[in-house]
């Protein structure tokens, strides 16, 4: 038998090779180019759509951006139902938990095992199979997972029923939010007190202060002035949610953790919005403070002004530019210029390439456009704009590839099959029918949407477009 990885970002790409390398491992994502290099390096088989599993699946892991997506698969997408009786699902993302105890008990109704079993280490542990999981879920299921996660990772944590893996990862989360933040209250109180940033570090470390914070992520990602941690603040502010929901669902007073999330809120509000780096909550105390946190020694960049064009991309490709090369690509070599348009956007259309070589002036003050009206971050956030950018491209009656390319890079920002759905249907009361076809078929087939055939004879139909 064989299982289905689904999911293959930063995370998923590599704890994907770890488990192929012990287990037959077919392979989904919806950047279906991914798959296929993947598939490739691997040797593996892989799958265009959640619609074609091989009949040979049992079991599937899930590494996947959040609740609303695994909800989208499993059950809005149907997986659930075509998995034969028997199969296991592993649930290895950063879900909530009330939602993954409601899909278990899904599950358990089709006679399917669910587990949860969120991991903490970051990319650099999923790549050497080092990763700790916190692992939920009913004894029988957890040991039939567990051939699948001693390939991932050195630590296996079983902490209780279905959910309670979730609810412990975001309780995890919360305390590593909150030992940041008091960390960078430390320090620029010690530096406005005349202390350095690093000597004050040294002291955290050597006495009972001390945290994964003071001992990791201030020497390598602050002092540095790089925020490169991995994690983005987005998800770090989504398992504050996640651990502040629980809170109140169990009554607890949390008056630390609603601290915590209003600080992180301010903190992403104040620096530019979406894809800022969770550690720089600290940026953003140097900024209120007035101080710099760089290291004494040697030399160290200078602290970033605030504004939306200083956020840091999103960390799922720390190669991408800020905001700012965003919006303004702005190397003269053409080459450079379209590889900074690959890294910024996600795609590259046709017409790009083509007018990098033959008339680059023009695609440069184009893009300019494009940027200021599109990418550069303002009142909107980047999620609002591109569904807003979807839309008018299903106005327009776009190529389909063009829409394709908006639809995965929305999915990539965290946006459910279903929220891009409901935006592409704002066209259909002005724009008609035929225009919301060009968009509603380009985002079936990105996220493998499928339908109901009628049970009685009938014509074949086709999509229902314009032939």
């Amino acid at each position: 038998m064989s299982t289905l990885f689904v999911g293959l970002g930063r995370m998923g790409a590599p704890m994907a090779r770890r488990h192929a390398s012990r287990h037959d491992t077919v392979l989904f994502d919806v950047a279906q180019e991914v798959v296929a290099a993947l598939a490739a390096e691997l040797d593996c088989r892989a799958v265009a759509s959640l619609t074609e599993i091989p009949a040979d699946v049992d079991n599937i892991i899930l590494m996947l951006p959040d609740s609303r997506v695994v909800e989208s698969v499993l059950l809005t997408g149907g997986l659930l139902d075509r998995l034969p009786d028997g199969s296991l699902v592993v649930d290895m993302g950063s879900s909530e938990p009330t939602s993954t105890q409601r899909l278990a008990g899904e599950a358990r109704t089709r006679g399917i095992g669910y587990v949860d079993a969120p991991v903490s280490g970051g990319v650099a542990k999923a790549v050497t199979g080092e990763l700790s999981i916190i692992v939920g879920g009913s004894p029988a299921d957890v040991e039939r997972a567990r051939p699948h996660l001693e390939p991932l990772g050195s630590t296996v944590l079983v902490v209780g029923h279905a959910g309670a893996g979730h609810a412990a990862k975001a309780l995890n989360n919360l305390a590593s939010a909150t030992n940041l933040a008091a960390a960078a209250e430390v320090l620029t109180v010690a530096r406005s007190f005349g202390i350095e940033a690093d000597v004050m570090v040294d002291v955290l470390n050597a006495s009972t202060g001390r945290s994964q914070a003071s001992e990791v992520k201030y020497p390598k990602h602050i002092l540095t002035g790089t925020y490169d941690s991995g994690f983005a603040m987005d998800l770090m502010i989504k398992d504050l949610g996640i651990a502040r929901s629980l809170a109140e669902a169990q009554g607890a007073a949390v008056p630390v953790t609603d601290a915590a999330y209003a600080t992180a809120l301010r903190a992403r509000e104040a620096l530019g919005g979406p894809g800022l780096d969770h550690t720089e909550v600290a940026r953003y105390y140097e900024q209120v403070n007035d101080v710099s946190l760089r290291s004494s020694h040697g030399t160290s960049p200078a602290p970033r002004d605030a504004g939306p064009d200083s956020a840091e991309t999103t960390p799922q490709d720390p190669t991408r530019p800020t905001d700012r090369q965003r919006g303004d690509h702005v190397s003269d070599n053409p080459q450079d210029y379209i590889d900074d348009m690959a890294r910024s956007r996600g795609y590259v259309l046709d017409y790009h390439k083509v007018m990098a070589k033959q008339d680059f002036p023009v695609l440069q003050a184009a893009n300019n456009l494009v940027g200021a009206a599109y990418l550069n971050q303002r009142s909107l956030d980047r999620t609002t704009k591109e569904l807003i950018f979807i839309v008018s491209l299903t106005v327009m009656r776009a190529a389909k590839g063009h829409i394709q390319s908006h639809i995965r890079v929305a999915l990539d920002l965290g946006l459910s099959p279903q929220e891009i759905l409901e935006a592409i249907e704002i066209s259909l009361p002005e724009a008609g029918i035929v225009a919301f076809q060009a968009g509603f078929e380009a985002w079936c087939e990105v996220v493998g949407a499928e339908g109901l055939e009628p049970t009685v004879a009938v014509h074949e139909g086709g999509s229902g477009g314009a032939s």
